[in-house]
C-alpha cells in the first residue's frame, strides 16, 4: 500500500453539449405601443445533433456600448443618424447597476446607459421542450432604439455537459416608426463620451 494515496470521485459527463442562438428580422410592439420586443430560439443538442430536451437554459443580456450622435435620419429606406455617432462604453464597468467612483465617464451623474434600458426574459419557461428548443426575448423602450448594442448570452449545463452561446445585436425600430419615432431624438446626447451633452 502507497502511504501517499488518496481517493477522488469523479463524475463522467454526457456527450458535449451544442447551443445556438436564432432570430429573424422581425420585431414587435409591446404593451401600450411603448416598447419593441425581438424574440430568440434558443436550440440545443448533443454531439451527435440528437435534441436535448428538457435542458435548463439560462440567459442574459449584457450592454455593450451606447450611442450619441444629434439625432437619426432617413436617408432612402436607410436609418443614418445625423451626424457621425460616438460609440461609447458601458460606463458600468463591473455591471453591478451602482454608479462606482470612476464610473461617471461623461460626469452626468447617472451610469449609461441604465441596466433596465433592455431586459430579457423566457418565453414559455426556462427548460426546452422535445424539440430540444425554448424561446427568450428582449424588451426595450422605443426611445433606445439604435442607440444600444447589446450582447445576449445562453448558457445550458446538462449532466455535467455544458454548452454557451453569445451574439451582439444592436436596438432597432418599426420601419412605421421612423418618420416620427421617439428614437429620432438621442436619449444619452449628442456630444462626445466623456461630455454630459
Amino acid at each position: 500500500a502507497c502511504p501517499d494515496s488518496r481517493s477522488a470521485t469523479m463524475t463522467v459527463a454526457n456527450s458535449p453539449l451544442s447551443i445556438t442562438l436564432g432570430d429573424n428580422n422581425l420585431l414587435a410592439a409591446g404593451a401600450n405601443n411603448l416598447t419593441y420586443i425581438k424574440k430568440f430560439d434558443v436550440a440545443v443538442a448533443d454531439a451527435a445533433g440528437n435534441a436535448v430536451s428538457n435542458a435548463q437554459i439560462s440567459a442574459s443580456v449584457d450592454l455593450r456600448y451606447y450611442r450619441k450622435a444629434l439625432g437619426i435620419d432617413v436617408v432612402g429606406d436607410a436609418i443614418t443618424y445625423t451626424s457621425t455617432p460616438f460609440i461609447c462604453l458601458n460606463e458600468d464597468t463591473n455591471r453591478n447597476g451602482l454608479l462606482d467612483a470612476g464610473e461617471d465617464v461623461n460626469s452626468n451623474g447617472v451610469i449609461e446607459p441604465r441596466k433596465a434600458d433592455v431586459i430579457i426574459s423566457y418565453v414559455g419557461g426556462q427548460v426546452t421542450g422535445t424539440n430540444g428548443r425554448a424561446t427568450i426575448q428582449v424588451e426595450y423602450p422605443q426611445s433606445v432604439a439604435y442607440w444600444i448594442d447589446y450582447a445576449v448570452k445562453v448558457t445550458t449545463n446538462v449532466a455535467g455537459s455544458e454548452g454557451s452561446v453569445e451574439k451582439l445585436y444592436l436596438t432597432q425600430g418599426l420601419e412605421g416608426d421612423v418618420t416620427n419615432g421617439s428614437f429620432r431624438k438621442p436619449p444619452y446626447g449628442s456630444s462626445a463620451c466623456n461630455s454630459p451633452n
